[in-house]
């Protein structure tokens, strides 16, 4: 029996079930077929060879690629784009757009998913101030309701006291496989 390399045990019934129907699909389909997914999705083809065979050429997309600038570019174009489908406009003081983008990608990673929840919560919040735009103060409230309950003070990326770094730590949002694995970018 092999082991996962990520943790050292067995590796779930579910994922040779999961791989082994995929080739399935495959063969019953008769196409080229290309598989997208998380990171995650990896440790299918770790747990079966024959599967791992037939994804042999990979590549690896993210929003979070390239340097740190560019990322919290990325991640700013993202939300600003998505906020302007929104009825409200976003303040981003007291911070300058580049620190905003910095912040969003911090609370977000850049993924889509977390991007529409976080703006979603934070027009709510303004709506419910009675507000005229959207503030800081909403980010950082739909932070802590809708992305994780413990981010806040200095593990809210919209709180001033932010510790800037990545929350990828064991019980944080975007908790990495190794959850004893050291992490974090400080900001200089």
């Amino acid at each position: 029996m092999s082991l996962s390399a990520q943790d050292n045990c067995p590796p779930p019934q579910s994922q040779y079930f999961v791989g082994d129907w995929l080739k399935t699909f495959m063969d019953a389909l008769a196409v080229p077929v290309t598989m997208l997914g998380l990171p995650r999705t990896q440790v299918l083809l770790q747990v079966n060879e024959q599967l791992r065979r037939r994804f042999a050429h990979q590549v690896s997309l993210s929003v979070t690629s390239g340097s740190a600038e560019l990322r919290c570019t990325e991640s700013q174009a993202l939300f600003v784009s998505l906020a302007d489908a929104l009825p409200l406009p976003l303040d981003p003081r007291p911070y300058d757009w580049a620190e905003l983008g910095e912040r969003l990608h911090s609370a977000t990673q850049g993924r889509v998913a977390y991007v529409k929840q976080l703006l979603v919560h934070a027009y709510c919040c303004a709506t419910d101030r009675g507000s005229e735009c959207m503030a800081v103060e909403d980010l950082e409230k739909a932070f802590t309701e809708s992305i994780w309950p413990a981010g806040v003070g200095a593990l809210n990326p919209f709180d001033g006291r932010f510790e800037w770094r990545q929350l990828d730590r064991a019980g944080e949002p975007f908790q990495a496989g190794d959850p004893g694995a050291p992490s974090g970018r400080r900001r200089s």
